[in-house]
């Protein structure tokens, strides 16, 4: 309950700043950002780590992309809110268990005038898909499915070329640590390191 309170309080400042933001329609307040990402998944999810310790000569490949929204009030602050998804995928030449993470991140980003560094925090909702292919005694077994939505939070550290340049179009290269609940008293944690475009 305090956590949706707190969802609502959030889109609410976003509402109100925006009509009263000094030179709104005369700056370039809201910007764009997109890029690509990778990082370290831990589950404690008891079907998931069986079904990962299952594959004794994993192949292995996590990657995503991300898309945020920025409204940048004061050079100091930037609110943001826009989409991850993370994508963990484990596999051999007879099973897998491949986990989509879709993750929706409401936040703010403080520089605290050490050039383009910012840390942020936010909070976020989201869930997870899973698709796993292990054996039971000698069948094979395909088992998808999917988790509640969850909500989680997320704390960042990132370095924004673009901040305080002559050119907008300088990346940002970041690091993130999600942590989102997946019901049944399971968690995941999401170590994500990401290249983002700005524009």
């Amino acid at each position: 309950m305090k956590r949706r309170l707190f969802l609502h309080a959030l889109f609410l400042l976003f509402l109100f700043i925006i009509p009263y933001t000094k030179s709104f329609a005369i700056e370039n307040k809201i910007g764009f950002s997109a890029g690509v990402l990778t990082g370290v998944p831990i589950y404690n999810s008891k079907t998931i780590i069986e079904a990962d310790n299952s594959i004794l000569r994993p192949n292995k490949i996590v990657f995503g992309s991300d898309f945020y929204i920025n409204l940048i009030i004061v050079k100091e602050a930037t609110f943001f809110f826009g989409g991850d998804f993370f994508s963990d995928l484990l596999w051999d030449s007879k099973k897998h268990s491949n986990h989509f993470h879709f993750s929706f991140p409401l936040g703010i980003k403080i520089y605290p005038n050490i050039g383009g560094f910012n840390v942020g925090i936010s909070y976020v909702f989201g869930f997870r898909t899973d698709s796993i292919k292990t054996s039971i005694g000698e069948k094979n077994v395909e088992i998808t499915s999917r988790s509640p939505w969850g909500n989680g939070f997320r704390f960042s550290a990132e370095y924004d070329f673009s901040h305080r340049s002559k050119s907008k179009y300088y990346p940002s290269l970041g690091i993130a640590w999600n942590r989102m609940p997946r019901g049944d008293n399971s968690f995941d944690n999401l170590i994500i390191f990401y290249l983002n475009s700005n524009f």
